[in-house]
């Protein structure tokens, strides 16, 4: 673990010292917690996304033009993550 300041609004400090009184942990437990969650929820929309993106592309009809012609059914996955960055 690595030591961090955070700048919070006193309503969000009170909030989060009342938080910690309640559950009985510390202030930057509750606020790693907090963040843990934030960020995991962010990662898995990302991650649904992409994979939403790749499964349309995977049932996506081929088009009858060769604007790509390097990019086929068997290798799109190769090129898809690149362009979803």
């Amino acid at each position: 673990m690595e030591r961090t300041q955070v700048m919070l609004s006193l309503d969000s400090k009170n909030k989060l010292k009342e938080i910690a009184k309640k559950r009985k942990i510390s202030m930057g437990k509750v606020a790693r917690i907090a963040i843990d969650e934030y960020v995991d929820k962010k990662t898995k929309k990302t991650l649904n996304a992409k994979n939403g993106l790749l499964l349309m592309a995977e049932n996506a009809v081929t088009p009858k033009h060769d604007y790509f012609p390097h990019i086929n059914s068997s290798n799109f996955r190769k090129y898809l993550p690149e362009l979803l960055d």
